[in-house]
């Protein structure tokens, strides 16, 4: 009986799933596809960027650049971004970049939280077995935020 007891502990100890640490990082990757998807489609998010005032920007990483622009007399494409404050409602916006990636950013794991400046933001996991896809949900203190899903569709929560 008492093997049994042991047993029966030992394995419900390793199907939980334990709750991830919080990632510390100023900017992070976060991968929308489902299990098993070699080339899921990315979002790069950063605090602190420009617009943000102190919460998050993101950038939806399969989304196609949206015009051509200059960045210091070089050339640079136009690119769509989320972009949600400390304060106030998220918004998308339009950026100049001349090279855009995650430059080796940390990846925010499913059920993992990051938070920076007032902003929250944690990856979702939505659906089940292989059909699940990893979101990306942030909110700011006033419950303002966004949604972000494959193929890089964004909702806004007002």
């Amino acid at each position: 009986m008492l093997i049994r007891v042991l047993l029966t502990a030992t394995v419900a100890a390793a199907i939980a799933t334990p709750a991830q640490a919080a990632l510390r990082s100023p900017d992070f990757m976060v991968y929308l596809g489902g299990e098993g998807v070699a080339e899921a489609p990315a979002v790069h998010c950063a605090s602190g960027a420009s617009g943000a005032k102190g919460g998050v920007s993101c950038m939806p990483m399969a989304l196609r650049p949206v015009g051509s622009c200059r960045v210091d007399g070089r050339p640079g494409k136009r690119w769509r971004e989320v972009v949600l404050p400390a304060r106030g409602r998220a918004r998308v916006v339009r950026r100049c970049y001349v090279t855009r990636d995650g430059g080796g950013a940390p990846t925010l794991m499913v059920n993992q939280r990051w938070a920076s400046g007032g902003v929250a933001c944690r990856a979702v996991a939505r659906g089940r077995g292989l059909a699940a896809e990893t979101e990306l949900a942030c909110r700011n203190r006033q419950g303002h935020g966004f949604r972000v899903a494959a193929p890089g569709r964004v909702t806004l929560r007002p």
